[in-house]
């Protein structure tokens, strides 16, 4: 039987062999990258698996290697450096760049140790991957660095404020006891300079500083604020607090608090800047708003008022609420007694000064300055006069007088009386001039419509009388003229009738022209009556079918195409604003003469009908006959033009004068076209937006 070899074995022999093992073992599985290498020659003589994994080697390559061809280029003389300085050293720990096979680049914490290996000397490296911590940690200082600077660069002002001890806030405390124990134990720990600047110091000066130190003007006031903000455990806000010197500043910040892991309040960070400005232009803003809606309001009373009287008061019934005064007048001036009348005011007590009373015009100081559009401000009243005695035992110690001027002239002033001269700042006064333009425009105006309302009072009566005497006129010639013509007529009739055998032919026919005459003559008289009339008609409006119209017109002037062959056509003419007879008038007098002028033509036609003309509905009455030049078109609307003979064409010459005029009162217009022996057109629009 051949002996065991492990029997053959040394005991001692056996044991280091299986420690051995087991070491291999513990490489093997170990997930640190662990190696072996020589330390003179810094040759790799054992590598872990984890290391072959992490390096991206293998073993076979790792056996050609140093430990030089791990690190980066850059690095490779301080490793040297180091190794020289770390022989004889039983261990080291020390954090290096390696590169691995692929070029990337990690970070390991390493642990040396010297140990036997073969029967030599050699060291023992575990290398920890810590890229992901060192990066961490690079950001975190990173983060960090970018934080001051942030922190001190910022145009924001940023700074803590830690408690000496955490505070709870819940419904277990008693919030006001807590709140006063905050504002005297919680205190600026850091700050940047620009928060500092904020409130005119430095860093130094705010490290330390508690809430009480920025409400001293108002405690109860921050003690709202901090309820607010403990409460929400965070807050955006605008707050009212104080500078270093006592000086009032605006602040917006966001404030975030603190908390400890028992969820105690440590302390607050805020960041927070300066709104003083822009809280000063919205304060203005909010007050122009307010008082332009007050002068709007006061624009508008204004404008309802008729009298100077009441235009003035609506002026002075809001005045104060724009320029703070103890009393106010608007006086208007009548130069030829040399007196001022007050004719509006406003007063917080009773005054002796009240509308009526009259005061010498030289009582408001300077005409020159006023004149010229400038007020005069008295700081301090110095009794000159019997009035500045009465206002200042009203409280009165200052005032402005502004002019009311119109067209250059100076019409009147619009006082107003102070406690004091501070009231009257450029921004009041430029209020003040604004309310006095507009009284003076509106006063002014007030008296032009007084001045025209009596010239219109007195137009009227003249309109009146003018009218009576036309009726009169008219009465005179519907009888006083008419009874000689129904004479002459008679007397002709009866010569022609009883004495007709005493008379020749010519003689006859001489009185036949004077029955025919006369009789022209009173249908003349007849129409220029008409003519007359139809300036003084009232005219009654109504939604009127013009085809309807048209239709009644035509029908009237049957009796005139009996035994004629007109071709009548008409197309829907549809509604319109006006007077129904007026309309009809115009229509018979356009359908008369288109009958009357066509006497002579073949085929005569008469066409009514409506076409767009300048986007307004135009309507025209067009025909077939003797036409006329249009040189003398101009000519036909007036009253007794004509220009055809009478013997060829009965008339008056007053049909298109009627036609014109009731167009005309209905706020429209009428023309002729045509041409000689080819017939013509007549159009005329109608407005739809009222009649004169």
């Amino acid at each position: 039987m051949k002996p065991n070899k492990n029997q053959e074995r040394d005991p001692l022999e056996q044991t280091v062999d299986s420690r051995h093992r087991y070491l291999e073992m513990l490489l093997d599985e170990s997930p640190i990258s662990i190696w072996v290498y020589d330390p003179e020659t810094l040759e790799f003589l054992r590598v872990n698996r984890a290391a072959i994994e992490n390096y991206g080697y293998s073993s076979r390559e790792f056996a050609k290697m140093t430990l030089r061809d791990i690190r980066p280029p850059e690095d490779v003389e301080l490793l040297d450096s180091y190794i020289a300085k770390s022989r004889g050293m039983e261990r080291s720990v020390g954090y290096w760049r390696h590169q691995r096979k692929d070029g990337s680049i990690i970070h390991v914490e390493l642990i040396a140790h010297s140990v036997k290996y073969d029967g030599r000397w050699a060291r023992l490296v575990m290398a920890l991957d810590v890229t992901e911590r060192k990066q961490a940690e690079d950001a975190l200082r990173e983060s960090e660095h970018r934080l001051e600077l942030f922190f001190g660069q910022s145009l924001d002002g940023f700074f803590f404020m830690m408690l000496d001890e955490p505070i709870r806030w819940d419904d277990s405390v008693d919030k006001d006891a807590v709140l006063d124990y905050v504002f005297t134990h919680q205190r600026i720990t850091k700050v940047n300079e620009a928060m500092a600047q904020q409130y005119g110091g430095t860093a130094e000066d705010f490290l330390g500083l508690k809430p009480k130190d920025f409400y001293s003007h108002d405690l109860d006031y921050g003690k709202s604020v901090w309820r607010e903000f403990f409460d929400t455990g965070r807050l955006h806000v605008e707050t009212d607090e104080r500078k270093l010197d006592g000086s009032q500043i605006w602040v917006e910040g966001d404030y975030i608090c603190l908390y400890d892991d028992e969820g105690r309040i440590t302390g607050h960070f805020g960041i927070q800047r300066d709104v003083t400005e822009r809280r000063r232009a919205l304060d203005s803003l909010q007050q122009y708003s307010k008082q332009k809606e007050i002068l709007q309001a006061i624009d508008h009373s204004i404008l309802n008022a008729q009298s100077p009287e009441e235009i003035a008061q609506a002026a002075m019934t809001r005045i104060n609420d724009l320029i703070p005064c103890r009393r106010a007048s608007v006086a208007v001036f009548d130069k030829e007694d040399n007196i001022a009348r007050l004719i509006a005011i406003y007063a917080e007590h009773q005054t002796a000064l009240g509308p009526g009373v009259e005061v010498p015009i030289s009582a408001f100081g300077s005409g020159e300055t006023l004149r010229a559009g400038k007020p005069i401000v008295v700081e301090k009243i110095e009794v000159q006069n019997p009035a500045d005695s009465i206002v200042q035992t009203e409280g009165v110690m200052a005032y402005a007088t502004l002019p009311l001027l119109a067209e250059g002239e100076l019409i009147g002033v619009m006082n107003i009386g102070a406690e004091t001269g501070e009231v009257f700042t450029d921004e009041l006064l430029e209020i003040a001039r604004t309310i006095a333009a507009s009284l003076s425009i509106s006063i002014h105006q007030s008296h032009l419509r007084e001045a025209i309302e009596q010239h219109a009072e007195q137009l009227e009566k003249r309109v009146a009388e003018r009218t009576a005497e036309i009726e009169s006129f008219s009465y005179s010639v519907s009888h006083d003229l008419r009874t000689p013509l129904l004479t002459i007529d008679g007397f002709s009739q009866i010569l022609l009738e009883d004495h007709a055998e005493a008379l020749d032919d010519d003689g006859k026919r001489l009185l036949n022209i004077i029955s025919d005459n006369t009789k022209k003559m009173g249908k003349l008289i007849d129409d220029l009556l008409r003519f007359s009339r139809l300036g003084h008609r009232e005219i009654v409006l109504a939604d009127v079918s013009l085809d309807q119209v048209v239709e009644a017109a035509w029908q009237d002037l049957q009796m005139s195409v009996v035994n004629r062959d007109i071709e009548f056509s008409k197309v829907r003419l549809g509604h319109t604003r006006g007077d129904f007879d007026m309309l009809k008038i115009v229509f018979v007098n356009l359908l008369s003469n288109a009958i009357k002028f066509t006497r002579y033509a073949n085929n005569a036609r008469i066409e009514v009908g409506v076409e767009e003309i300048e986007g307004q509905s135009t309507y025209f009455i067009k025909d077939n006959g003797v036409g006329f030049d249009m040189a003398y078109a101009a000519k036909l609307f007036g009253v007794f033009q004509r220009l055809h003979s009478g013997d060829d064409f009965d008339g008056t010459g007053v049909g298109l004068a009627i036609v014109s005029r009731i167009v005309q009162r209905h706020n429209g217009r009428v023309w002729a076209e045509g041409e000689k022996n080819k017939g013509a057109t007549i159009y005329f629009t109608l407005s739809q937006s009222g009649v004169v």
